[in-house]
């Protein structure tokens, strides 16, 4: 398959988990909100932040591995190839107990921390205690997750992931149809980790690359010295990331109590699925990206490096607009009006989903050129800062505070980096690097422009309303974003794509 069948394969079916994510989510917000009352709708949602939070205990190792094993997969039979991947399952099996450890050493001191009523505490420290072994023991799957994403089989892991949260829903509505309360969530992510490792496997042994877990050998400690290290680097980059997306609502959790913990996460979910929308434009890119760093085809990588930062740029354009216009009327008919908040809640959190949108490109570069360098530590000074001023800001400010710091924190600090050093990869000027990003101007324009005019405009039922909206509001700002934003080159590449009776059409709309 080649790269350019790769990447499609994987943008496709990387939306296709997108898809059935978001749709799980969404029916599971009204099944946890209809069963638990307000403080433990919050402690749900902590489950699913601790999960994240834990996952950062591989220190990196999933994409550090995969891009080690990218250098030689071309020689699967090769010492070079063997060594890595054993480096790379022996620093998996390490991270895993280090996991085992971090878990009870910090369960007692993190529920205090986060002031659970006394009422939920024995269900706080048993959500915490199995969510964290339950990362620990499905860790070993990293390194056949690792394999598929070095073999750029993107496709693949998606697939299991999509079969994954459907067998998450199910297990969650049966816990609680069976009365296990706020534990259903817990038996929800055992079952997705379990189905997703399992089908990397069995993906593997398809692929006829199984048997390489079978020539593993102890590679020496420089071999796995030498995976930590890159990983490490990986690490400090993903727990500045998580401290400045994922720690909001345990804030307001500790300030304002779980019930405002619940609120957040319910009001949220859009923009956690808007936000894998927008991203698996740069994921489904990175194989390919990584291949031109390998052959170090510097014109044909600043090339598809342009082209995704602005097909990133209007997805996110769009999906900020769409929280802002959209999401509160999502919210609260679906969830109930308990958990709407006001617009400019929405306006922020669109504001914030586009930024961070843009600043991931521009930093994941680095990392793909395994050129790290500063870059961990100016993650590490947004995430202490952004945990820093929150505390301060949702005591004062409440929500607005919280996501102002956010996007400020961001665009500061690592937002800044990530754009000087595109500018110093590819020697071109920094005026001309905002230019990729510059159709986002008009989006906004056009988007909050229709959204006002549409305000007024209330259908019932409601769902018809929204529908009708996002098509109107979607349809417009994805055209002018297509038409004015995408070079050429990349327009043809998407038009030769289509089914062949709906190319003329796209080209009179691209403009191709």
């Amino acid at each position: 398959m080649s790269r350019s069948r790769r990447a499609a394969s994987g943008f496709i079916s990387g939306y296709l988990m997108v898809a059935v994510t978001l749709a799980v989510q969404m029916v599971m917000i009204p099944m946890a909100t209809g069963a638990l009352d307000g403080d433990e709708v919050g402690l749900w949602g902590l489950t699913q932040r601790l999960a994240y939070l834990f996952t950062l205990l591989d220190l990196g190792l999933l994409p550090s591995v995969s891009r080690l094993l990218m250098d030689h997969k071309d020689s699967p039979e090769s010492l070079d190839y063997r060594r890595t991947l054993s480096a790379g399952a022996a620093a998996t099996l390490m991270m895993c107990a280090v996991t085992v450890g971090v878990t009870l050493l910090a369960a007692f001191p993190a529920v205090a921390w986060l002031k659970v009523p006394e009422a939920l505490r024995s269900e706080a420290l048993f959500l915490f205690l199995a969510t964290g072994l339950t990362i620990a023991v499905s860790g070993i799957f990293r390194i056949t997750m690792s394999m598929m994403y070095a073999w750029q089989r993107h496709d693949l892991v998606n697939y299991a992931q999509a079969l994954g949260q459907l067998a998450n829903l199910a297990v969650f509505w049966w816990a609680l149809r069976s009365g296990h309360g706020v534990r259903s969530a817990w038996y929800g992510q055992a079952v997705l980790s379990a189905v997703i490792g399992l089908s990397t496997v069995l993906a593997l042994a398809g692929m006829g690359r199984l048997k390489d877990l079978g020539r593993l050998c102890w590679p020496g400690w420089p071999a796995v010295r030498g995976v930590l290290g890159f990983g490490l680097d990986l690490f400090w980059v993903s727990l500045g990331t998580q401290m400045a997306l994922n720690t909001q609502g345990m804030i307001l959790g500790r300030v304002q109590g779980l019930e405002a913990t619940g609120v957040w996460e319910v009001a949220t979910r859009p923009f956690m699925a808007l936000s894998q929308l927008v991203w698996k434009v740069l994921d489904a890119s990175a194989p390919g990206l990584s291949e031109l760093i390998v052959k170090d085809n510097r014109a044909a990588l600043e090339q598809r490096f342009r082209q995704v930062v602005t097909l990133t740029t209007i997805f996110a354009a769009v999906a900020g607009v769409g929280l802002t216009v959209l999401s509160g009327l999502l919210v609260r008919n679906w969830c109930g009006p308990k958990y709407a908040w006001p617009w400019t809640n929405d306006l922020l959190l669109g504001v914030w989903l586009f930024v961070i949108s843009i600043y991931r490109c521009h930093c994941t570069l680095p990392i793909l050129q395994k050129s790290i360098a500063g870059m961990r530590w100016v993650y590490v000074a947004e995430g202490t800062l952004s945990v820093g001023l929150s505390l301060v800001a949702a005591r004062f400010w409440g929500v607005p505070g919280l996501l102002t710091v956010a996007a400020a924190t961001a665009t500061l600090t690592s937002g800044a980096y990530g754009l000087w050093r595109t500018q110093g990869t590819f020697g071109v000027r920094l005026r001309e690097v905002f230019g990729w990003s510059s159709v986002s101007f008009p989006i906004w324009m056009l988007g909050l422009g229709v959204g006002f005019f549409l305000a007024p405009l209330h259908i019932t039922p409601w769902w018809l309303e929204f529908g009708l909206k996002s098509v109107v509001l979607g349809g417009l700002c994805g055209i002018v974003g297509f038409r004015y934003g995408l070079d050429p080159g990349l327009k043809d590449e998407l038009v030769r794509r289509l089914p062949g009776p709906s190319q003329r059409v796209a080209r009179g709309v691209l403009g191709a």
